[in-house]
């Protein structure tokens, strides 16, 4: 009982904080350089961004949480180059919406771009024609009797052969949450539905959900949900989510938290 009277309290304390704070995410190449990186300020506006392994920016796009919403994700190759962005758009009070897809190859050549919007959307019309040949009535063939002092080889039929499919491999996604202040934190994790309330103290590290994805890593935003606050009205917290590889078929996702003065 006092267990979950405590955790009504941190649900109380939670809701009654606002929130109104920059969230970063970042995903890294092995040498620790930013692939890509996502910026959010004030859960209202800001922007995304590619490089390649030179540091050479190669994709920017603004993104928003006002006035509809515009979004970007990314998808990364094995070597943690940028595979696809997806940027999404949909204006607010209205039945627009707008997309574009941007691929790139391993190193960060840009290899393709679609787009598919709104005004440009085609509806074909299905036709049923009813069928009014005439066609003749043919009529079915006699067996054939053969006599009984003669045999002809029974044909045994063919087995076909089993199609193999070959499985993409299972890829491993762990996810971390660190704080780096001398501020507790109280943060709601969701994850397939379900809600987990942890109070965060000062210098400690909480290990999130592990959730799969087929051969590539899967972007944490859109697999893990999560809100944040210090118990402090005081101060405000920012979080950094980094992303990096950890052996061919692991991913480790980390959002860092760090408190600062209003």
């Amino acid at each position: 009982m006092k267990q979950i009277a405590f955790l009504l309290i941190l649900f109380t304390i939670f809701l009654s904080l606002g929130q109104k704070d920059t969230i970063i995410e970042i995903h890294k190449f092995k040498n620790g350089k930013t692939a890509t990186i996502v910026v959010l300020k004030d859960q209202r506006e800001g922007y995304a961004k590619a490089y390649n392994f030179q540091g050479k920016e190669i994709y920017h796009n603004y993104i928003r949480r006002y006035a509809g919403n515009a979004s970007v994700t990314f998808t990364h190759h094995a070597n943690g180059m940028v595979k696809e962005a997806h940027y999404s758009s949909h204006p607010d009070a209205g039945i627009q919406w707008y997309n574009t897809w941007t691929t790139f190859d391993e190193q960060g050549n840009k290899t393709g771009e679609r787009q598919s919007n709104w005004d440009d959307r085609t509806t074909i019309p299905i036709h049923y024609l009813r069928d009014t040949t005439n066609k003749p009535y043919v009529t079915p063939k006699r067996p054939q009797v053969i006599p009984p002092n003669k045999t002809e080889p029974i044909q045994q039929p063919s087995k076909s052969k089993q199609e193999t499919i070959a499985c993409a491999p299972i890829h491993k996604n762990s996810t971390f949450f660190v704080n780096h202040s001398k501020r507790r934190i109280i943060l709601n994790i969701n994850h397939a539905g379900k809600d987990t309330l942890v109070l965060l103290k000062s210098k400690a590290s909480y290990p999130g959900p592990v959730y799969i994805s087929a051969q590539i890593s899967s972007p944490m935003n859109q697999n893990v949900r999560f809100t944040y606050n210090s118990t402090n009205k005081k101060f405000v917290i920012d979080a950094v989510a980094e992303s990096f590889p950890s052996g061919t078929l692991e991913t480790i996702h980390k959002v860092h938290f760090y408190a600062r003065r209003k």
